[in-house]
């Protein structure tokens, strides 16, 4: 029964968000940790590409198109860079541990 309930997917992202959802009264059941190493998060994030025509997203190594036509219109989201990621990455880093401490207390 999934009622009343939601998945929370990369957020919190700090200790300081955390804190206002239990404030706000949303409790946190789980909390998932993955370990992934920061190459492939880079890799995988960093090869995606979106079809700004119909919205779907494709992998230049896991899931190119296999329509050329569709290939070539194929563009990279201003986010999803191997720079881009690398700050991101340095910031999930420099936050993670109190977010998953904060979890742990409750």
């Amino acid at each position: 029964d999934c009622r009343g309930k939601v998945l929370l997917d990369g957020f919190p992202r700090t200790r300081a968000q955390a804190k206002v959802l239990e404030e706000m009264g949303v409790r946190v059941n789980h909390f998932i940790l993955m370990q992934v190493p920061d190459k492939e998060v880079i890799g995988r994030v960093s090869g995606r590409r979106l079809d700004p025509i119909t919205g779907s997203i494709y992998h230049v190594t896991s899931n190119p198109p296999k329509d050329e036509k569709i290939a070539s219109r194929l563009i990279t989201r201003e986010d999803d860079t191997e720079e881009k990621m690398v700050q991101r990455l340095k910031v999930y880093h420099e936050n993670i541990s109190a977010i998953a401490n904060f979890y742990k207390k409750t």
